[in-house]
């Protein structure tokens, strides 16, 4: 039996409005209906005694030829034509995701944040999370499975957003960026970035925990060393009652090629070998301890299993369940 406590009632009510607000009238202007073409997204669903909201941040765009470095040109463009994928740039959604355990809200990842013009259809969390019914200074904790932009964006352009959020990051991340060697240490797309992140968790103080890969956020969410995207990525393991959640990150970063191919490259991985090397043994924990996988990139909202098929994985995206 589901017991709702005094914060999931709330959250419920304030869904409940949102959804309300939002039924289609007859009468709708076009303006109206554009406006409302641009709510952001979020879907809400029970996990053992949890319950997890999954947070539409956006959409953003990269270059296709920066995905199967290693791969024949050819062999390339035949796998792209055969799943509809561009031949300049690529869509990646963003879903940071939140997890309440009735006495905790732990939110994973920040999106892109706003106002970046790379990612000009991005940077929806706070709305998001406003039409979820979710208050920013409720937000106990923040995991950060890496410092990638997409991922600490909404963080580090709006510190004062999260005032009573302590940062969880792995210690090997957090030195990545910070170090007075970062510059060294980074791929050279990335080092640009290390400044302005060794200022934003400089200003976070003693709100910043570094965490070894293994160690529990809190109990029931467990870090897992899942480097190889960058050096100190991790995923998470979060159990409740007899049901178990893998959130992958950046480890598996697509629905196709990182499940059918996963030994293709990537350019955004740090280390391409063990990026590569990661992404095939999470996919087979996934499919081996039959996980429910929450992906970072993948189609909004990012629930779903994975099945062994031939050389490579398949993707069965979860049914989308109404809780009434």
């Amino acid at each position: 039996m589901l017991t709702l406590n005094r914060r999931c009632l709330l959250t419920s009510v304030a869904a409940s409005a949102t959804i309300a607000a939002c039924a289609p009238s007859g009468d709708a202007t076009p303006a109206e209906i554009e406006a409302r073409s641009e709510a952001p997204g979020f879907y809400r669903f029970p996990f053992g005694e949890f319950q997890i909201t999954m947070l539409c941040d956006g959409v953003f765009f990269l270059p296709t030829d920066s995905i199967a470095t290693n791969v024949d040109a050819h062999e390339r463009k035949a796998y792209f034509d055969a799943h509809y994928i561009a031949m300049d740039v690529f869509r990646l959604q963003a879903n940071p995701l939140l997890i309440d355990t009735g006495e905790k809200r732990i939110l994973v990842d920040t999106g892109v944040g706003p106002g970046k013009g790379w990612a000009r259809y991005a940077g929806r969390l706070t709305k998001s999370l406003e039409e979820a019914g979710i208050v920013p200074e409720t937000i106990d904790t923040i995991v950060l499975t890496h410092c990638h932009g997409d991922h600490v964006g909404g963080i580090a352009s709006q510190t004062k957003l999260f005032p009573k959020a302590e940062i969880v990051l792995s210690d090997v991340e957090l030195d990545l960026w910070t170090g007075a060697d970062a510059a060294s240490k980074l791929p050279e797309w990335a080092a640009p970035d290390a400044p302005n992140l060794r200022k934003v968790f400089a200003a976070l103080g003693d709100r910043v925990r570094p965490i070894k890969p293994g160690a529990d956020v809190v109990t029931g969410i467990t870090t897992l060393d899942t480097s190889g995207h960058t050096q100190g990525h991790i995923s998470l393991l979060v159990a409740s009652g007899d049901e178990q959640l893998l959130i992958t990150g950046d480890a598996v970063p697509s629905i196709h090629i990182a499940f059918d191919r996963p030994e293709w490259q990537i350019m955004w991985d740090h280390d391409r070998d063990k990026g590569a090397k990661t992404r095939r043994a999470l996919l087979d924990r996934a499919v081996s301890d039959r996980l429910l996988v929450s992906g970072y990139h993948y189609p909004f909202p990012g629930i779903g299993r994975v099945v062994k098929e031939g050389v490579g994985y398949r993707w069965l995206p979860a049914d989308w369940v109404w809780h009434r």
